[in-house]
């Protein structure tokens, strides 16, 4: 069952060692539409990263050791064997944001592009409520193959508007 709620309470209950490291588990109470839901969620921190009364989205299964959550992003669309929760916002803007579900080539280019966006918030180039906004433009870039004309040497990322500063060859400057 899919959930989206308001995190109420988070209690550290221990953790294991995983395939992929320590993972830290937490007993969290969300607050939807739907009630109150408690269950075991786990995270590679040792303070969950999404604070008391912030939203989450997460798919709510029940084990033989109780309900377990597993976060998922909306924006990528929903866990597989899921169905939306009632009244789930659409992306920013209310497009609809591209679910590449199909194949793997887009999921790829999916993820290329909001590590993209990413790049764009980390080096202040674009503010946080702008990443998804971003991940759309930078998604459309490598979907149509439409690349910007001229790209900045010097900066991290895309930058069809700056004028081309640097003149060194690749060459000149990768040559031992």
């Amino acid at each position: 069952m899919v959930i989206q709620g308001t995190i109420t309470q988070i209690v550290p209950d221990g953790g294991y060692q995983g395939s992929n490291g320590y993972i830290y588990t937490f007993q969290m109470t969300i607050q939807s539409q739907q009630g109150t839901h408690t269950g075991q969620i786990g995270s590679k921190t040792q303070t969950y990263p999404i604070a008391i009364g912030q939203l989450i989205n997460v798919e709510m299964t029940n084990t033989q050791h109780g309900p377990r959550f597993k976060k998922f992003n909306p924006q990528y669309g929903q866990p597989q064997g899921s169905q939306p929760a009632q009244g789930q916002p659409q992306a920013a803007g209310g497009q609809n944001t591209p679910q590449p579900t199909d194949n793997r080539q887009d999921e790829i280019r999916w993820a290329q592009a909001l590590n993209l966006a990413n790049l764009q918030y980390c080096h202040d180039k674009i503010d946080e409520p702008a990443i998804a906004a971003k991940q759309e433009e930078f998604y459309r870039i490598l979907t149509t193959r439409q690349f910007p004309t001229t790209m900045s040497h010097n900066s991290n990322v895309y930058d069809d508007t700056s004028p081309q500063t640097d003149t060194t060859s690749y060459d000149e400057e990768y040559s031992v």
